[in-house]
């Protein structure tokens, strides 16, 4: 279900799903997923606008689909909040475009199987800034960094799976027509493990 405004200015998104499944010979693979999400949206000038999205849901992992060493006598259920602020520049020349991204996971136990090691809070700040150079020609550079927050010391392995990383990009947008774009780039990409291996 989604529900969008239709206001002048301003707007905000709200939407929700769900999926059961139910297996008529294997119950213990019975699953129940659900979202909730809402993305309001502020028009604070005709170039300044702030978005915002926060979402809660519930999914699992069929054990299938699941490492040996990770499978568990039931599906994996991870509950997982996910949050986003961003700004945008639109202006003649010039476009610029902030966001921060926040996404935590809580991995449930399945059966005697413990996923608590599999807990953790990613952090992703990211800036590209444009200029158009010609109409329909746009120039930008895109930095990022990354954080990944394994909440839960791997203790049965003694090991440390926290992360960061950042990358510096680069390239083109080319305006094709009012709905769709092309855009091409390089660039560099690093990521340092508290604990290589």
């Amino acid at each position: 279900m989604r529900l969008q405004s239709d206001w002048n200015v301003h707007a905000l998104t709200i939407d929700a799903a769900g999926a059961i499944g139910r297996y008529s010979d294997f119950s213990s693979e019975d699953y129940e997923d659900f979202s909730l999400g809402a993305a309001p949206r502020i028009d604070v000038t005709d170039d300044h606008v702030v978005n915002a999205s926060v979402r809660a849901a519930r999914n699992h992992e069929d054990r299938a689909g699941i490492e040996p060493q990770l499978q568990g006598t039931v599906p994996s259920v991870n509950y997982v909040w996910d949050g986003e602020l961003g700004w945008t520049y639109s202006g003649a020349f010039v476009n610029s475009i902030l966001r921060y991204a926040f996404n935590r996971q809580d991995a449930q136990n399945a059966g005697i199987l413990n996923r608590e090691i599999l807990d953790r809070d990613t952090h992703i700040a990211q800036w590209r800034l444009g200029w158009q150079f010609s109409p329909g020609r746009t120039v930008w550079v895109q930095p990022e960094y990354q954080i990944a927050d394994y909440r839960i010391f791997d203790t049965a392995n003694n090991f440390d799976r926290d992360n960061r990383g950042w990358q510096a990009l680069t390239g083109l947008t080319f305006d094709i027509s009012s709905v769709s774009y092309l855009e091409v780039g390089l660039g560099y990409v690093s990521r340092s493990f508290a604990q290589p291996g």
